[in-house]
């Protein structure tokens, strides 16, 4: 089975798009892709599931990026824990 995922670059692709971690195996012991491409694509991989995986906004990469209250062309918006509008106020 290895073999035959191994040697289809058009499996491999499928793989990585469906079940990613079996695809990465695939890629990194096929001849398919050069080395760089291998690291580009299993450092995007490895982000794309992170973020899906930290869907939370308190969690992952995205955590911190929402403050309580900003400002935008010429209202006020206040957010939630959430990181939702609760409020706006504008003048």
């Amino acid at each position: 089975m290895w073999e035959k995922c191994i040697g289809n670059r058009v499996a491999v692709i499928g793989l990585l798009i469906v079940v990613f971690p079996v695809g990465l195996y695939c890629m990194w012991k096929g001849e398919h892709f050069s080395t760089p491409v291998r690291w580009v694509v299993t450092v995007f991989m490895l982000w794309w599931a992170w973020n899906i995986l930290a869907d939370d906004p308190g969690q992952g990469f995205g955590a911190g990026d929402c403050s309580a209250v900003y400002q935008s062309g010429g209202c006020t918006y206040y957010r939630d824990s959430n990181c939702n509008v609760i409020s706006r106020v504008c003048e």
